[in-house]
């Protein structure tokens, strides 16, 4: 894999962790571990967590969230 160990994990049960500098910064690394979160193999789970989130990111969602929860047209 062409991203560094730091920038890609994998949980015990097979969880694909990415850094979020990597994925902001070099996003082209990322194609294998990617592959690996989202694809058809058998032990591909469908889930990439990204990790090392901007501290604003929890203001970020909340809004989002709460905007989500208020449209009108939901």
């Amino acid at each position: 894999m062409a991203a560094s160990s730091e920038a890609v994990s994998y949980t015990p049960e097979g969880a694909v962790l990415i850094s979020y500098t990597t994925l902001v910064s070099r996003p082209e690394t990322l194609n294998a571990a990617i592959e690996k979160g989202f694809g058809s193999a058998p032990d591909c789970l469908g889930l990439i967590v990204v990790k090392d989130l901007p501290e604003e990111y929890g203001r970020f969602r909340e809004r989002l969230l709460r905007l989500a929860y208020c449209n009108p047209l939901a």
